[in-house]
């Protein structure tokens, strides 16, 4: 029976993995944009331009920016100079001398998010035609008009070595599902044994289970500074050599120091797992570092790059405390403590998971709230962008798994009073109820980590 929930568990999870995975892969990422170009995509130019001005919607600090041209003999050349122009949102980029033919220009920002989004622009520049000297003998011969000659430089073509070798969207959205499954396996076999049944560490799939969760913290912490870094190298830069690059902004700081943490996760806890025991300094030591962790995963999000960070950033990792307390102690409950423990405490544990939960949702609707009003200022937004369609299908899971829980603790409550229902067939009836609580649980986080690379406006 168990290895049943279990299987069916780990499909729903495949199935909401790479369906929205799918979903995702049309999304682009819009959290600063172009809205204006000197020269502009598709002008031709008699001349050489000295300088290109490229106006965002959004203010650009000048050390995420970067840019880079490439000539019609392919040679690239980084434009390291630039200053900001008549405001912050505009870079003015100093151009080296000798463009000529097609002309490819490419900016990348790096946002206070960590997303990279970059862009580029594609001109033609004429060469000049001087008039040759013309000898006295053919002075007398009619003039004759000179034209330039037409050009043969190919036409501009939308390629890119750096965003040839960049990872696809899909991709960073599903490494971020796994980190909050990570998060979510971690918290609910933490709640399960400091709360609700002291002993499930030493349950050989509980064990398994807090292995999984670090596992996924680290493994995609460590592949996201990676990704991180491979955007931010330049062409002609080689991996090893642009690392050192990611602690010149505060995303990639961050990144790093997330990679580190849930490393120190591993050393902390890989004894207690092995022993199956908690102990006191065990717990202090993860009452440090899982806030730091939850802190360097809000600077990854909108928490940060929307209004009020100070407001966000705190905020967010409630919510995700919430929300590990609340979907990983139903999968906790689910496959560790009710499979293992007899009828008559089954039903005790339930009540216990119920307190506990509903603690835990009244601080997810709070913080859910808070970060609605944060990223969408108006209504409209909230119904026009794929952010906020995206944030109201996960509002109606939620609500969906706010009806089902409160029918399950009702039943509990009236079927525990009357003892009108045998223990085990109360069990297998809230089992059945968790197992569809759990797999909503599942495609919330997945829509967690898709609205992390959309733009709220």
């Amino acid at each position: 029976m168990l290895t049943r929930r279990l299987s069916l568990f780990a499909v729903t999870v495949f199935l909401a993995f790479f369906s929205f995975s799918f979903f995702t892969s049309s999304i682009a990422l819009a959290h600063n944009n172009q809205t204006d170009s000197s020269p502009k995509s598709g002008d031709t130019l008699t001349t050489a331009p000295t300088t290109w001005t490229v106006s965002f919607a959004k203010s650009v600090p000048l050390n995420s920016a970067s840019g880079e041209v490439v000539n019609s003999d392919g040679t690239r050349t980084p434009l390291t100079q630039f200053v900001h122009g008549s405001s912050d949102s505009v870079i003015v980029f100093s151009l080296p001398s000798g463009l000529t033919g097609s002309v490819t220009a490419r900016w990348r920002l790096v946002g206070v998010d960590g997303h990279i989004v970059s862009g580029r622009v594609g001109f033609v520049v004429q060469a000049a035609v001087s008039n040759p000297t013309v000898p006295d003998s053919l002075a007398s011969q009619p003039p004759t008009t000179l034209m330039p000659a037409e050009s043969t430089t190919p036409p501009f073509q939308e390629v890119s070595s750096s965003e040839a070798t960049a990872v696809s969207e899909p991709i960073r959205v599903s490494l971020r599902s796994l980190q909050y499954l990570g998060i979510i396996l971690l918290g609910g076999m933490l709640v399960a044994e400091l709360a609700i049944a002291g002993g499930a560490m030493t349950v050989p799939l509980g064990r398994r289970f807090m292995t999984a969760g670090v596992a996924l913290l680290a493994a995609s912490s460590f592949i996201q500074t990676l990704i991180f870094n491979n955007d931010l190298r330049e062409p002609s830069e080689s991996s090893l050599s642009s690392l050192f690059s990611i602690f010149s902004s505060t995303p990639g700081a961050m990144l790093a120091t997330k990679t580190v943490l849930s490393v120190l996760l591993i050393a902390v806890l890989f004894r207690s797992i092995q022993e199956g025991v908690l102990n006191r300094s065990t717990q202090l030591h993860l009452l440090l570092i899982v806030p730091m962790f939850l802190i360097t995963l809000a600077y990854g999000g909108h928490s940060r790059s929307q209004s009020l960070p100070w407001l966000g950033i705190p905020v967010d990792a409630l919510h995700v405390t919430s929300m590990a307390i609340w979907v990983g102690g139903l999968i906790a409950m689910l496959l560790i403590v009710i499979p293992n423990i007899p009828h008559d405490r089954a039903l005790e544990a339930f009540q216990r998971f119920s307190f506990i939960a509903e603690k835990a949702v009244i601080v997810l609707v709070i913080t859910g709230a808070i970060q609605m009003l944060r990223l969408h200022s108006g209504v409209t937004t909230v119904f026009t962008s794929s952010h906020g369609l995206l944030l109201l299908v996960k509002v109606l899971i939620v609500v969906l798994m706010l009806r089902l829980a409160a029918k399950n603790r009702s039943l509990l409550m009236r079927k525990t009073r009357t003892s009108q229902t045998s223990p085990s067939r109360l069990r297998a009836q809230l089992m059945r109820s968790t197992l569809l609580e759990s797999a909503m649980g599942t495609v919330v986080i997945v829509l967690t980590a898709t609205l992390v690379a959309i733009s709220p406006t």
